[in-house]
């Protein structure tokens, strides 16, 4: 893992969420106990110990959450196995590799992110003087998402392309919307407290993420569903004038 002997200062960096700080230290046990808890039980190998600082910010949208994170010197953290996760890894500064029993993927700022499906354990290698903004979202959320949008059921559980070209339409399209509910919810971190608007950004969220990256359902975003028999058209119709 790349390292460098200068001494590194993270107030340097534009770390995002800076109004919903989660925690800020150079202590691993205090980071394995966070990581136990919110990362599929993983824990962290740090590189250089007495020059090791990691700052974490974390704002909750439901089932949906940004996660800024940023560290001094490199570490490599380890998860377990949650087929119910999802998380999409952007880079801004430094570069991040991970290794899953199926895919070794990269985060490069400006060219690659990582979207990592947690079917198996990974190791997720992390370079010095590092930033990033993770969205991570659960499978049932999406798959609902998908099944509302579709108008269809989703047979078997949804695949997205792992590996991303932040130079393509569609991730650049699905970063801009990220970036702008996270820089909203930094100006006015009131927001966070008002249950109905939350919901509706989680489900923004959601939806860009169906739209604008690949996945082995996306025709069914693209095909209109099967029209309903006149009956059941008429039926419809008479409840809703009943609801009225």
């Amino acid at each position: 893992m790349a390292d460098t002997d200068t001494t590194l200062d993270l107030d340097g960096l534009p770390i995002p969420l800076q109004a919903f700080p989660y925690l800020r230290t150079n202590e691993p046990e205090v980071i394995n106990g966070a990581l136990a808890a919110n990362f599929h039980n993983g824990f962290i190998e740090i590189a250089k110990e007495k020059r090791f600082e990691i700052v974490y910010n974390y704002l909750n949208l439901g089932q949906v959450s940004l996660n800024a994170a940023a560290t001094t010197s490199g570490c490599v953290i380890h998860g377990d196995s949650d087929p119910r996760s999802f998380a999409l890894v952007v880079a801004s500064h430094g570069a991040v590799d991970i290794r899953t029993k199926d895919a070794t993927l990269a985060c490069r700022p400006h060219k690659v992110a990582s979207l990592l499906d947690f079917r198996h354990r990974c190791a997720i290698s992390i370079q010095p003087y590092y930033n990033s903004l993770t969205l991570r979202f659960t499978r049932p959320a999406i798959e609902e998402a998908l099944a509302k949008h579709s108008g269809r059921p989703l047979h078997g559980p949804l695949r997205f392309d792992q590996q991303l070209d932040l130079t393509r339409p569609g991730p650049r399209r699905l970063l801009a919307i990220v970036n702008q509910v996270a820089a909203l919810f930094e100006q006015d971190p009131g927001l966070a407290q008002a249950p109905l608007l939350v919901a509706q950004y989680e489900q923004l969220v959601l939806t860009t993420l169906l739209t604008c990256l690949e996945h082995d359902a996306s025709t069914l975003l693209h095909t209109p569903p099967p029209s309903a028999p006149p009956s059941w058209r008429a039926i419809s119709l008479f409840l809703q004038t009943l609801r009225l």
